[in-house]
């Protein structure tokens, strides 16, 4: 009786400890996730208050871009934000870069970077606020100006998110950087500030993160991708020699034009026979000048070439073949070595984007807690490439992840779904976003996603 009485008490205790623990539990989890709906709350109500403000800033910067290395009012505008929001603000940094940097005590050091740059291209949207920029670029040549790419919204995105922490600093603790870098277009920007100083006179971090804007997700969703997420590249110059005459007597010159033709189709075998078809690799020509009359075969054609590559192998492969090859055809005309094309490979060269799988499923994690799961669609790594990269292959590697911000509008994805090539991409005069969800889905986004990362967990 006595053992029974005993099993009876310690069945009672386990009981009482059992239900403790879960009543404890279930306070926290309820505290946690009351905290987090708060916090999507006040994001959400941030965005909603300050909305009209980025929507103005939004379209001035689109009526207004300016081209890679030439961004001085775009920056000015960047710095005038930046201080009025209460960051620690410094310009001109690798040509027209601004750093803003807010210290809130101790923590984590996380760096989010906009670029700046837009494209030569004559914008086609029909738009109220269509860009009818014009500006010389770096030869002198006037040419029209469009945020064809994004970088607007990119912008757009960097100062929402900049305010958004400033006005909640007792939710976070640690430093951010925000970078805006110029020149991504053209693939120095990066470079350019890293080599003014960037991570030896302000805090190096121990995170950097980016937005893409993009031109295939519907408004309203987040893309992401852990591991590679964009290809490297290289740009190139080739000018192809010949020997030039009247173009009624081609038989008496060795013309430089079809052998540039010759060149552009034997470009396109070295990715379709001598790759395996599972190796992701690209070359594309994007230009090729020469001669002036109608009547005249010149002397030489130069064509302009990119690169895109994720192996180092490959990337290697390939610079080799190319060379070999218009070696090889300009010997099959003729010419002598001396006359054999001049390949000139810009030093710029862009490594690919790699996305930490780690870093990238912790901000993925916040980034569904503010905007739902199924509003983050996983996508696939890209032929295009991103100086961001650069920022995180240095001496000391840093862990860093770019995701992707839906902007094509619902009426939009609906008009092109039996003919999705051809809806607008990136780098089109006829693509834009949706302003407002775009602005919100975004905001929302990376200021929950930094937040997470720089959480002050409540005492107890």
């Amino acid at each position: 009786m006595r053992e029974m009485k005993k099993k009876c008490e310690n069945y009672f205790r386990k009981s009482l400890q059992i239900t403790a623990a879960f009543f404890i539990l279930t306070i926290y989890f309820t505290q946690s996730v009351h905290a987090q709906f708060t916090d999507m709350k006040k994001i959400l109500a941030q965005v909603t208050d300050n909305y009209e403000g980025l929507e103005t800033i939004y379209k001035d910067l689109h009526m207004n871009p300016e081209l890679s290395g030439m961004e001085k009012n775009t920056s000015e505008k960047i710095k005038t934000e930046l201080i009025k929001y209460g960051y620690e603000v410094k310009d001109k940094i690798g040509g027209f870069g601004v750093v803003g940097i807010l210290r809130n005590g101790p923590g984590k050091t996380i760096m989010f970077r906009t670029d700046m740059d837009a494209l030569p291209i004559e914008e086609k949207t029909g738009l109220q606020y269509a860009s009818k920029t014009k500006s010389k670029d770096k030869n002198g040549k006037e040419v029209s100006v469009m945020h064809a790419c994004g970088h607007d919204m990119h912008m757009t995105n960097f100062l929402g998110t900049a305010q958004a922490l400033a006005n909640f600093k007792s939710e976070w603790s640690g430093t951010v950087i925000f970078v805006a870098q110029p020149a991504e277009e053209n693939g120095t920007g990066a470079k350019a500030m890293l080599d003014a100083g960037l991570f030896a006179k302000y805090p190096v971090p121990d995170y950097i993160l980016a937005v893409h804007l993009s031109a295939e997700l519907e408004s309203g969703k987040i893309g992401v991708i852990q591991g590679p997420a964009f290809a490297g590249a290289d740009n190139m110059e080739i000018t192809v020699y010949g020997q030039g005459g009247h173009g009624g007597f081609p038989h008496k010159t060795i013309d430089p034009v079809l052998l540039s033709a010759e060149l552009v189709i034997a470009l396109q075998t070295l990715i379709s026979r001598e790759l395996d078809v599972a190796t992701p690799a690209v070359i594309s020509v994007g230009a090729i000048n020469g001669g002036f009359a109608t009547n005249i075969i010149p002397d030489e054609v130069v064509l302009k070439v990119t690169m895109r590559t994720y192996s180092k192998d490959v990337r290697e492969f390939l610079l080799k073949r190319i060379e070999q090859i218009t070696a090889g055809l300009a010997s099959a005309k003729g010419l002598p070595k001396e006359k054999f094309p001049k390949i000139d490979v810009y030093k710029s060269y862009i490594p690919p984007v790699y996305n930490d799988p780690e870093l990238t499923a912790d901000i993925e994690k916040h980034i569904i807690n503010a905007i739902g799961k199924s509003s983050v669609i996983k996508v696939m790594p890209i032929m295009a490439s991103e100086d961001f990269s650069i920022y995180g292959n240095n001496e000391v590697k840093i862990p860093s992840t770019l995701i992707w911000l839906g902007g094509v509008p619902e009426s939009v994805i609906k008009k092109y779904q039996t003919i999705p090539n051809q809806m607008p991409g990136l780098h089109s005069p006829y693509f834009y976003p949706d302003i407002s969800n775009t602005i919100k889905t975004g905001i929302r986004a990376t200021t929950s996603a930094i937040l997470g990362m720089l959480k002050v967990e409540p005492q107890n």
